[in-house]
């Protein structure tokens, strides 16, 4: 009668081992596929946002009679100024929701990054149009319409497409927190002004989300004016107001 050998504690130990690694090895491949896959999902989608603003673009210039098309605003409503980092919004349409008409998507369906956590927003702001992607705060001016007691009432209205002097570097959109509107620079967490708008009631979940700028292995996207997007570190990207026509960046 044959008798079967009994695995002893070093071979045991050895096929645990072996599987330890493995598994250590799987783990962050597999998260890193799924970095990849995001970022990618959201490179298409700045794509047909791009395509979008284009379409709106050309259709204010058929609308206004003039050579000129004028970008959206990012923000449709009025809003209050504030002493804080950036000011606040108080209901009024985005951005977003002025280019639905020209996705090709089902309205709302497009405008999301699937890196944004939409878990970390309330269901009650579901109607915020939040998508994870902020609109270039140079793209447009701000003009009071009136006061009230010490802050300023104001809204919001996009420029003409000839401010743009070098589309292929003018950032229109990019990766930014749940709730931000728009910036003028990549959506990092830094102290002091920062020209743009975001939704007020959001303001502590912003604070508490990670930097839209860092969101895709350590960049964003940005969708530029001529329509292409690219992935850039926050460093790469020049915040100067005016364009110097050689670096990517935010400025006219």
């Amino acid at each position: 009668m044959q008798i079967k050998r009994a695995y002893t504690l070093l071979e045991f130990m050895v096929v645990l081992l072996i599987c330890l690694v493995l598994l250590c090895v799987m783990v962050p491949c597999t998260i890193s596929v799924k970095a990849i896959m995001h970022s990618r999902s959201c490179t298409i989608d700045m794509r047909q946002l791009s395509a979008a603003m284009s379409m709106y673009i050309a259709a204010m210039s058929m609308y206004i009679n003039d050579y000129d098309g004028v970008y959206p605003s990012p923000y449709g409503g009025t809003f209050v100024s504030s002493d804080d980092s950036i000011d606040k919004s108080y209901g009024g349409e985005t951005w977003s929701a002025m280019l639905d008409s020209y996705t090709k998507s089902s309205p709302g369906t497009l405008l999301h990054c699937a890196a944004a956590d939409l878990n970390q927003i309330s269901e009650q702001m579901s109607d915020k149009r939040l998508c994870g992607y902020a609109y270039n705060a140079e793209l447009a001016d701000k003009r009071i319409l009136s006061a009230q007691g010490d802050k300023k009432q104001d809204v919001m209205f996009g420029h003409d497409d000839s401010h743009v002097a070098f589309p292929t570097l003018t950032v229109v959109l990019s990766d930014a927190r749940l709730g931000v509107i728009s910036i003028n620079k990549p959506d990092i967490k830094i102290k002091g002004r920062v020209r743009g708008i975001s939704v007020a009631e959001l303001q502590s979940s912003i604070q508490e989300q990670p930097a839209g700028a860092t969101r895709h292995q350590g960049g964003a996207n940005y969708a530029f004016a001529d329509g292409h997007v690219h992935w850039f570190k926050p460093e790469q990207l020049s915040v100067d107001p005016k364009c110097d026509g050689k670096t990517p960046g935010f400025g006219l």
